[in-house]
């Protein structure tokens, strides 16, 4: 709930218990569609087209849409931090020397 619509948000909706109407829920960001009829039929199409879809293409998006955002900007800010550490010793930046200097003789 907290990555849909916010921390701030999904607090005051749990703490509060307060209900929403499919309109809201659909501002939110937490329903794509409100059927006011016949729901399995909307469900049976979207089902449908869904099939028709390529499974390589479904499963790497489903992978996607399941990382963790939070993990992977500590993982991304890890690796940044590492890698800043990392170019700024002495032998990165002997190698970074060594690298231009042969470039400008070749």
């Amino acid at each position: 709930l907290p990555d849909i619509i916010g921390r701030q948000q999904s607090m005051h909706w749990l703490a509060s218990n307060a209900s929403h109407d499919a309109d809201t829920c659909r501002a939110l960001g937490l329903v794509h569609l409100v059927v006011e009829d016949d729901c399995d039929a909307a469900a049976l199409a979207w089902a449908q087209r869904v099939a028709q879809m390529q499974a390589g293409s479904v499963s790497r998006t489903r992978k996607l849409l399941n990382i963790n955002i939070e993990a992977l900007s500590r993982r991304l800010e890890f690796e940044r931090e590492n890698f800043v550490g990392q170019i700024q010793t002495q032998a990165a930046l002997d190698g970074i020397d060594l690298f231009l200097r042969r470039k400008e003789h070749a």
